[in-house]
């Protein structure tokens, strides 16, 4: 066994007399290992525990510390989360944040009836709420728990240096629909941090208002995103954009296939026919080959009045038949030389 060594643990706080044991893919791994094991890595997430633990308490403190971390994150384990067998969970030096953050976190993973594995009812209060926590904050803190209200918990814990005990009994008593995650992640500790600087200097009496009123406007995005959500759940969930897409990449290419073809004379030009075929001047006019919002301007033609000349050649050229001389010259009556006013070649 390794002689027993001081513990750096987030927040300054050292461990003398209990060793570190961290979950690793090949099993716990103590810490700090040997020269030749795996080194501790800052913030991470270890068991402490008695240095003559049995090898079966150190393995079910880890699998829980392991279990912990899945549902709360790493920051769960800085709340001293009790683990069975004389250990509790920690978090080496260097980790973000603080205590109330791993509090909040632990809470959330064991629930108000386990309370009691993160110690002293009045410690973690004062973790979260600080040296003025009053009973009736720890009351309204513990509905809130109960009542799944962890989005108000939430905002409290944050408020908590900016808010006084009568205050925070008011953001407690906040509600919110189940499925709204009106904070989703972040941390208290990063959120209060946010509140002291908007409320440096605004006097405490009034900084409870804009807190409800906040929470009101979040409170209203989050339903119209959820009105937006329900109307879309009633429609088709299939994306029609690249479809859209599609048509439209097939369309210009019909309409360039269209000029070769009755530029060269051939109903299916070879890829040697379109690389030789150079675009005409009505080619690069806009409006003409669909790929421009801009329409040109009508021209006189022969073509009835609620026809384009280019709408009444496509349609001419379409219905031609090979053999029909007729229709081919009724086609070539939309020439320039034909239309009124023009003068001949």
């Amino acid at each position: 066994m390794m002689g027993r060594v001081k513990i750096r643990l987030a927040g300054g706080v050292v461990a003398s007399g209990r060793c570190a044991w961290a979950a690793r893919p090949g099993g716990p791994v103590r810490l700090p290992g040997d020269q030749d094991g795996p080194a501790a890595r800052p913030g991470e997430a270890v068991a402490l525990g008695p240095d003559a633990a049995a090898v079966e308490d150190v393995e079910h403190a880890v699998t829980e510390l392991a279990r912990l971390v899945r549902a709360g994150g790493v920051v769960a384990a800085g709340a001293g989360v009790d683990l069975g067998g004389g250990f509790r969970s920690a978090r080496l030096d260097g980790a973000r944040g603080d205590q109330r953050d791993a509090v909040l976190a632990a809470l959330r993973v064991v629930g108000l009836d386990n309370a009691h594995k993160l110690g002293d009812r009045a410690g973690y209060l004062v973790a979260l709420f600080g040296p003025a926590v009053t009973k009736r904050v720890g009351a309204a803190a513990a509905r809130a728990v109960g009542e799944g209200r962890w989005a108000a918990l939430h905002l409290a814990v944050a408020a908590s240096d900016v808010l006084g005990p009568e205050q925070l009994e008011r953001v407690l008593a906040l509600e919110a629909p189940k499925d709204a995650d009106l904070i989703p992640g972040g941390q208290p500790s990063v959120l209060g941090q946010h509140l002291r600087q908007v409320f440096r200097d605004v006097p405490r009496p009034r900084r409870l208002d804009p807190i409800l009123d906040l929470w009101a406007r979040v409170l209203e995005h989050h339903e119209g995103a959820a009105r937006r959500k329900r109307r879309l759940a009633t429609q088709s969930s299939r994306d029609r954009v690249p479809d859209l897409r599609k048509r439209r990449t097939h369309f210009e290419d019909e309409q360039i296939l269209h000029r070769v073809r009755y530029a060269l004379g051939v109903a299916e030009p070879s890829l040697a026919d379109a690389a030789r075929w150079v675009p005409d001047e009505r080619y690069w006019r806009p409006g003409s080959t669909g790929f421009s919002t801009t329409r040109s301007a009508p021209r006189p033609c022969s073509a009835p009045p609620w026809r384009s000349p280019t709408t009444a050649w496509r349609t001419a050229w379409r219905a031609r038949p090979a053999s029909s001389p007729r229709r081919r010259r009724r086609w070539t009556t939309c020439t320039p030389q034909s239309r009124p006013g023009a003068s001949p070649a």
